[in-house]
């Protein structure tokens, strides 16, 4: 029962490091299609980010941290906390920059084309105005390009090295239970057998 409470661990980890990795895919296209739904608009707003992080840290921390406890597969811890790093510093470090925004700003500033701001250039501030203060200093101190360049990636890389990870970590269960099983038969069979001699002897 236990051992099947634990691969259910890793699968579900599996599950939700997928759901990070294609996020800042589909947010886009779903965007793009469908702009008016409130959902669409939910998935990509930096909570929903924050949410799957916190999701995947509490997988890590009740499926991986355990078996490395007992396995010692510092590969698979390696894996599994370069993956929560890049998801973390996405969600909670970097600006509020979604995988979406320029969807979201293109469209602003396609429905504001036949209006004059002459004065004030809100589009471009907005973003930094609403940012924390961390993400704000973070934000002067590195190269908003540079930044723009490797964040829609962090995600979703983020993601596929926690999905290997959860891979490798549900594998050394299985294989751990089966050699365990495969040694309990085999004990119980020499010891049938060890009995039998003794009994013929005697």
């Amino acid at each position: 029962m236990e051992s099947s409470l634990n691969h259910w661990k890793d699968r579900i980890g599996i599950i939700a490091s997928v759901i990070c990795a294609i996020h800042c895919a589909a947010t886009p296209i779903l965007l793009a299609c469908l702009p008016a739904l409130t959902f669409t608009e939910w998935m990509a707003s930096p909570r929903f980010h924050q949410i799957a992080a916190i999701v995947c840290v509490a997988m890590v921390s009740l499926a991986i941290w355990p078996a490395f406890r007992k396995f010692k597969d510092y590969q698979v811890l390696s894996l599994s906390t370069a993956g929560l790093g890049l998801l973390i510093t996405a969600a909670f470090i970097l600006p509020d920059e979604c995988c979406s925004h320029s969807v979201v700003s293109q469209a602003s500033i396609q429905s504001h084309a036949g209006h004059d701001h002459a004065g004030h250039d809100h589009v471009r501030t907005a973003p930094l105005a609403s940012s924390g203060h961390s993400r704000t200093a973070l934000a002067s101190a590195v190269s908003p390009e540079l930044i723009a360049l490797i964040q829609p990636w962090m995600t979703p890389l983020g993601g596929i090295l926690l999905v290997i990870a959860h891979g490798l970590n549900l594998r050394r269960r299985v294989c751990s239970n089966r050699r365990c099983g495969c040694r309990g038969k085999s004990e119980k069979v020499g010891a049938v057998n060890l009995l039998t001699v003794n009994t013929k002897t005697a």
